[in-house]
């Protein structure tokens, strides 16, 4: 069976170790010199296969002894990053998508009118490229927000954003006007 990197380098007199998830093997400096065809000196990255879950080094597999992530072994050096996956609406990394996902935006200061109990009223914001049906996210400033009430926002027509104001409670209800911004993904 063929010698691991690590039984190598033990026989050459050095010890394997790792730094910053890199195997290598240090050498004293009195010593036996180093013999190319049993020792590779350069540095050789160790990687993670999440497809296999094992370590990988060199496309091979390696075992990890005293590693537990119950801490039955000593702590190894961070390797490095891996590539960043895509996410989702629910992704591990953001709500909001890909890296790179296009928003249309605008703003605009809204007045709602008195609005009676248990009803509603709308306002438009302007938002260059939105269309019916694509996602917004409504951005209300702390002064316009109101108990027993809430905003809503809508493509309600090629570049236009109904912002509607609903009055859940018993009494008319004027909210304070803000500054309101509409995102919508394009």
């Amino acid at each position: 069976m063929a010698q691991t990197e690590a039984e190598k380098c033990a026989a050459a007199g050095g010890t394997w170790k790792y730094d910053a998830g890199t195997g290598y093997c240090d050498l004293p400096k009195k010593g036996k010199p180093l013999d190319a065809a049993n020792i590779r000196p350069a540095l050789k990255p160790v990687m993670f296969d999440p497809v296999s879950g094992k370590f990988m080094v060199d496309g091979g597999a390696i075992t990890l002894v005293n590693a537990s992530p119950s801490g039955g072994g000593s702590k190894g050096a961070t390797g490095a990053p891996g590539a960043t996956g895509s996410t989702g609406a629910t992704g591990a990394t953001g709500a909001t998508g890909a890296p790179g996902t296009p928003v249309a935006s605008g703003s605009g200061v809204l007045d709602f009118p008195n609005t009676g109990r248990q009803s509603s009223s709308d306002l438009t914001v302007i938002v260059i490229g939105a269309l019916p049906g694509q996602m917004v996210a409504l951005g209300v400033p702390f002064g316009s927000v109101v108990t027993d009430s809430d905003y809503t926002a809508w493509v309600s027509a090629p570049g236009v954003v109904t912002v509607r104001f609903s009055n859940y409670s018993a009494d008319a209800l004027n909210p304070a006007p803000g500054t309101f911004t509409a995102g919508v993904l394009i």
